[in-house]
């Protein structure tokens, strides 16, 4: 299964630090016949392989020991993981995702109906400030957005926000719209807004928006494991599970100094 690199890694990159494809450098390295697609922004460089191909895996920790002082992210299977010969490289915390795939065979419950006084609509420019005190709900401890994150680029993606009136109550959005493939993410719904099925109804609206527009292209969406109100927002809209992985961090330097404390 080679999922995972098919997956843009633009997509991601682009979520984590609000940018554009034309941001940052990258360079796809071949090991034998398997792919590793190196990409790096803000001194994180992120590797994007087959996350169930072991000798990969053996090649990236290789890399990670000659070159100590280089931090980098990537994704990997929890099986593969436990396989490992040298774990101690990898830094903490690891966290683990289900990773999810729009099919468009499967059925989309529709989501009910709210009051008059919400509507949703593509976002703008000036639904910047709107959008800044909606991010300001954020769990600190695993941020939607970073603090370089790039508001407008953001707006300029596919997305729908859900307002009560003049307020943006809840987001979704689409990254990599010059990339081959799509990711939905950075939803989010106010707190005193959820349990209504804004985030669905975000979802459905924005799945038609594009097919629409005509964009065919597969809709990928990623989930903590243990958010399982997100997992059956996305079961119920047509998403079916691809699989897991797991968030690593290699470190040789930090992991060698850990290990001696």
């Amino acid at each position: 299964m080679e999922w995972l690199i098919d997956v843009n890694p633009y997509a991601y990159i682009a979520r984590l630090y609000g940018l554009s494809k034309e941001d940052f450098v990258s360079e796809l390295v071949l090991v034998g016949d398997r792919k590793i697609c190196l990409t790096r922004y803000n001194g994180i460089l992120h590797a994007f392989a087959d996350i169930h191909d072991e000798k990969t895996w053996e090649w990236l920790l290789s890399f990670a020991e000659a070159h100590p002082t280089e931090k980098i992210c990537s994704f990997i299977s929890p099986e593969i993981l436990n396989r490992l010969s040298k774990p101690m490289l990898f830094c903490e915390p690891k966290m683990i995702y289900d990773v999810y795939l729009l099919d468009n065979e499967r059925p989309r419950h529709q989501p009910q109906k709210l009051s008059d006084n919400f509507s949703f609509r593509s976002l703008n420019i000036v639904d910047i400030p709107e959008l800044r005190v909606l991010f300001a709900y954020q769990d600190e401890r695993q941020p939607l957005v970073s603090a370089t994150f790039n508001y407008e680029d953001f707006v300029r993606n596919y997305n729908l926000g859900m307002f009560d009136g003049s307020k943006l109550v809840g987001i979704v959005g689409l990254f990599g719209k010059s990339s081959q493939d799509l990711e939905m993410g950075r939803g989010f719904t106010a707190p005193h807004y959820r349990g209504r099925g804004i985030h669905k109804i975000l979802i459905s609206g924005l799945i038609d928006k594009i097919r629409a527009e005509g964009d065919q292209r597969r809709i990928y969406s990623w989930t903590s494991v243990d958010n399982e109100a997100a997992k059956h927002v996305l079961a119920s809209s047509g998403f079916r599970k691809l699989g897991s992985l797991c968030k690593v961090e290699l470190n040789a330097e930090q992991s060698k100094a850990r290990c001696r404390g």
